[in-house]
């Protein structure tokens, strides 16, 4: 006797092309508003983009392939291109605590100053 086949089931579509141009729109529109700069360093590159793509985009929580995006638009302003491990630990700290970094050489503190408020406002609701 014969086992009945199995139904399978539709696996989801993944539509990453749509999100990778989502995120080169934001980091190119973040990188010309931070006016990258390959002289300056590392962090105050990171810091100075990812502050203006959450400017632009209202939050900090970018869907999968942010990563990579991010390193491009470096790359293509002649900056140091950092490991996606070091993009995620940047894109952290500053989510838990924006004025941390508000020290940092050419860091748009407005914008830091506006984070944590957002983030104190986020705090406050979910109490």
């Amino acid at each position: 006797m014969d086992a009945p086949e199995r139904p399978t089931p539709a696996l989801p579509s993944l539509r990453y092309k749509a999100v990778e141009a989502e995120m080169r729109e934001l980091f190119l529109e973040a990188g010309i508003d931070a006016e990258l700069d390959p002289e300056a360093s590392m962090r105050s590159n990171l810091v100075t983009i990812i502050a203006h793509a959450w400017n632009i985009s209202g939050t900090i929580r970018w869907p999968r392939g942010w990563c990579r995006e991010l390193m491009l638009v470096l790359d293509a302003a002649g900056c140091e291109v950092p490991s996606p491990r070091v993009l995620r630990w940047y894109r952290s700290r500053i989510s838990e605590s924006p004025s941390a970094f508000v020290n940092t050489a050419r860091a748009p503190v407005e914008i830091l100053e506006q984070m944590d408020l957002a983030l104190l406002g986020d705090d406050a609701a979910n109490t």
